[in-house]
């Protein structure tokens, strides 16, 4: 009843007889049960959601001639929703990259019911507020903005529900045929495959870069083994539409001098132009938290991901500051022709051979990095 009531069909349900069987029927009518089950949870917030996407009922006359309306856009009437009364709207498209912290490009793909965007403006900005739309880079999403002064900004993201991604570690990936990549399931038992298959038209990038034309896939990863595959699916096919690959190079921060906009990540020193509107300098930490430079400490592990090939020449720079990555412990076993080390009853796999000359020997003591994916760096 106060839903039915709050978006305006109060005088309908009393029509239909009042309470309750007016406003249960009301409430079927207009779709605000559709997909209710029998859990009392999932059917409020099944209800609030449709609710939220319901044209309201609104009285247009009044005296003798009175009248309610629907407000869903046909004919010459308004399109009006519980949102968009409060200027905040729904927009169905592919999620682009970052222009800075603080925007992100959106291709609309579909119409908005409310007709407030539209799939023939094609690329246009939001403003990324305290969202997490930049995790959903590639994928097709429907968002929640809200309009202030023709700016809109993220309130929440949404996953289409034929979506879908997958993540691989360039070392599990066994065979590349084509366009079918053969992975093995678990990076620390490599008996088991699975075979996916790459969309012959897919967008293919590396390190936020376009492949050029004479690049493949198979030849970006070759003799790389810590570079993350995404792989993202979003027609609703078997194939997969868009390939992120992203190189994340582990270092240990050797200095930081924030207050001369800089750091020294493993040899290489980078300084930050934090003017320059061109570059795009992004620092977080393992769970996708905004930090600033000043966060980081000297011995911090960090995994950074540039569009060039040495950082302080970047365009594009992320830091991530890792968290739980320093391990003091003894080599209790190893796995020689996995490159794989058991410290304090975890395994491990050693990022190169230089590491793992190291370190291989059991009874080796000391103080171990683990990277972003994982392994001892």
């Amino acid at each position: 009843k106060m839903v039915v009531c709050a978006l305006g069909y109060e005088a309908m349900a009393a029509d239909r007889g009042g309470w309750p069987a007016g406003y249960t029927s009301v409430a079927a009518n207009i779709g605000l049960t559709k997909g209710m089950s029998s859990s009392v949870r999932g059917d409020i917030a099944v209800l609030i959601y449709n609710a939220l996407i319901t044209p309201v009922m609104e009285q247009t006359s009044y005296g003798s001639d009175t009248r309610y309306e629907v407000l869903d856009g046909a004919g010459n009437k308004e399109y009006k929703t519980i949102l968009t009364k409060r200027d905040i709207y729904i927009a169905t498209g592919i999620v682009g990259d970052t222009f800075n912290k603080d925007e992100i490009k959106f291709e609309v793909t579909r119409d908005s019911k409310d007709g407030e965007f539209e799939a023939s403006e094609k690329e246009i900005t939001f403003l990324m507020g305290n969202s997490d739309i930049a995790n959903y880079t590639h994928q097709e999403v429907e968002v929640y903005v809200a309009e202030d002064d023709g700016e809109y900004t993220v309130l929440a993201v949404k996953a289409a529900k034929k979506t879908e991604t997958f993540t691989l570690v360039s070392d599990d990936v066994k065979d590349i045929n084509g366009n079918k990549i053969t992975y093995y399931v678990d990076s620390l038992n490599s008996s088991r495959t699975k075979t996916l298959t790459i969309d012959e038209n897919a967008t293919i990038e590396y390190n936020k870069v376009a492949l050029a034309a004479n690049e493949t896939l198979e030849t970006k990863i070759e003799g790389k083994d810590d570079v993350e595959i995404v792989f993202i699916e979003n027609d609703g096919d078997s194939d997969y539409d868009v390939v992120v690959m992203t190189e994340y190079v582990s270092a240990v921060v050797e200095t930081v001098n924030a207050s001369k906009d800089k750091i020294t990540l493993g040899s290489r020193t980078v300084t930050f132009d934090f003017d320059d509107n061109n570059k795009t300098y992004i620092f977080l930490d393992d769970e996708g938290n905004e930090l600033t430079l000043a966060d980081f400490e000297e011995d911090d592990v960090v995994a950074y991901v540039s569009d060039t090939a040495n950082p302080k020449d970047a365009d594009y720079l992320k830091i991530i500051k890792l968290s739980n990555s320093v391990i003091i412990g003894t080599v209790d076993s190893v796995q020689n022709n996995e490159q794989i080390v058991t410290i304090n009853d975890e395994e491990y796999k050693v990022i190169d051979t230089a590491i793992w000359n190291q370190i291989s020997t059991p009874g080796t003591e000391g103080t171990f990095y683990v990277g972003l994916t994982g392994k001892i760096v």
